[in-house]
């Protein structure tokens, strides 16, 4: 096989807003994906309009963010229940009453970092979720940031030659080595959070892989999604 040296420059116009938004303001935060969403309390009901202009907004963006937001359980559910049915996760337990809202915590004492490294979310899953919705309740003043990879982008960055030697081929993702008995998170501390699999969950999926909102070809490994990583 031939390999070819391969230079990529991402359009500086990447990350720039791309329609028009009548329900909010959208401000790009990043310049390989993120923005801003201005001007719009999803503690309310939101109108079909506004829940059409989000799912745009997520597609050209991949990760949206919505400032200054007061928001129980309830109105969490029912603002992410415009996006598709929830997940419950099989390891963690969720919030008393609320088992589709998980806590993810950290403590100065905790013997893990719980989801402390590059990951799509529970990607072992037969049929992973879509997506994720955070609530930022208690952050500190500066680090313990959340990072974000466009692995649209990681994937176009790919030479000819690799993106052909990506073709057809699948990773194996499972849950043993996480949530397994002796798994990363086989600690006391996560013990009373959750439950620990006696048989870990595996699947296989394509590298190459479409996200669920409509955008072109995306790019999923053993620790990454189709679109944002986490």
């Amino acid at each position: 096989m031939e390999w070819d040296r391969h230079r990529f420059i991402p359009d500086e116009n990447l990350n720039a807003v791309k329609h028009d938004y009548r329900e909010f303001e959208v401000k790009p935060y990043g310049g390989a994906c993120g923005a801003e969403i201005f001007g719009l309390d999803i503690s309310k009901p939101v109108n079909q309009q506004t829940v059409t202009e989000i799912k745009q907004a997520l597609a050209d963006h991949l990760v949206i963010f919505f400032r200054d937001q007061t928001i129980e359980p309830e109105g969490l559910k029912a603002f992410g229940a415009h996006f598709g049915t929830f997940h419950t996760h099989a390891f963690v337990d969720g919030v008393e009453g609320h088992p589709e809202i998980m806590v993810v915590e950290k403590d100065p004492k905790d013997e893990y970092n719980f989801a402390g490294v590059w990951h799509s979310d529970v990607s072992f899953e037969e049929k992973p979720p879509m997506g994720s919705i955070f609530c930022a309740i208690d952050v500190p003043d500066y680090g313990g940031n959340t990072l974000f990879a466009n692995q649209q982008l990681a994937y176009d960055m790919l030479s000819d030659t690799y993106k052909q030697m990506l073709e057809g081929v699948y990773a194996l993702h499972s849950a043993e080595n996480v949530y397994g008995p002796q798994g990363e998170y086989a600690t006391q501390d996560y013990k009373a959070r959750g439950s620990p699999a006696t048989k870990a969950p595996t699947s296989a999926s394509p590298i190459q892989s479409c996200a669920p909102i409509p955008r072109r070809g995306g790019s999923r490994s053993s620790s990454t999604s189709p679109s944002p990583s986490a």
